[in-house]
Formats: structure tokens, C-alpha cells, sequence
């Protein structure tokens, strides 16, 4: 049995290891869906999490890299995914433009008044963090 473990403490089998690791981390990453929020948000805002990526980024490796750029990948989608927070916004159309404004799909009246629909997403804690 010693014989066996000590076969396999190589630096190739260590790094093939360590590629494994990154790779189940990403697997487990893509299984992440809508109730897994709270747990999304606090992996990105560990302070080991950004450290991490930045150093598997300066690694002259380019397995590693390609790997930190997969970890990327999934976190974008992921957030683009579950994470977006939109809002509609209606706002009245100042009278001077309501004269140059033509009636389209976008306008509504409410009392004579006519308004604009707007959609806005937040630029929230976490999609910062990510820029």
C-alpha cells in the first residue's frame, strides 16, 4: 500500500490533481441554480475568490489559464442567468416633446398625459464585484 501512495506523489500526478480539483469546482459551479443565490454571491465576495483567479491567471501555464477562464464563464452566465435585477420604469413625456413625439406602442395615455416605459437593469453589489 505505501508503495502505491508514494507512486503517486510525482509533480505530474500533483498537477493533474490540482486540474482535476479546478475542474469538479467548475462542474459543481454549473449545477448552481435560482435558490443557490445567496451561496453564488458569497463565493464571488470571498476575498480568496478574486485573489485565486487572478493568480491562476498569472500561471505561465496555459491548461490553468484556459481553466480560470472556464470558472469566468460559468460565474457570467450564471449571473446573467439568476442574477439580473431589471425594473420598469414609466415616465411622463415632458409636454414640449409630447408635439414631436408620434403615438407609438411605447406610449400610453393616463389623463391626457402621455408616458414612456423603460427598462432598467441595477448594477448591483455582485455585478460589480464581477466587473
Amino acid at each position: 500500500m505505501q508503495q502505491s501512495v508514494d507512486n503517486f506523489k510525482t509533480p505530474t500526478d500533483f498537477h493533474d490533481l490540482y486540474v482535476d480539483k479546478i475542474q469538479f469546482f467548475i462542474d459543481s459551479l454549473q449545477l448552481l441554480t435560482e435558490i443557490h443565490i445567496n451561496l453564488f454571491t458569497s463565493l464571488i465576495m470571498h476575498p480568496k475568490f478574486k485573489a485565486t483567479l487572478l493568480a491562476l491567471l498569472s500561471k505561465g501555464e496555459l491548461s490553468l489559464r484556459l481553466k480560470c477562464h472556464e470558472i469566468l464563464e460559468v460565474v457570467t452566465n450564471y449571473y446573467s442567468q439568476f442574477n439580473v435585477s431589471k425594473a420598469m420604469y414609466e415616465l411622463a413625456i415632458p409636454q414640449s416633446q409630447q408635439i414631436s413625439h408620434h403615438l407609438g406602442d411605447f406610449h400610453k395615455k393616463k389623463g391626457g398625459a402621455q408616458s414612456e416605459s423603460m427598462e432598467v437593469e441595477y448594477i448591483n453589489q455582485e455585478r460589480l464585484y464581477l466587473s
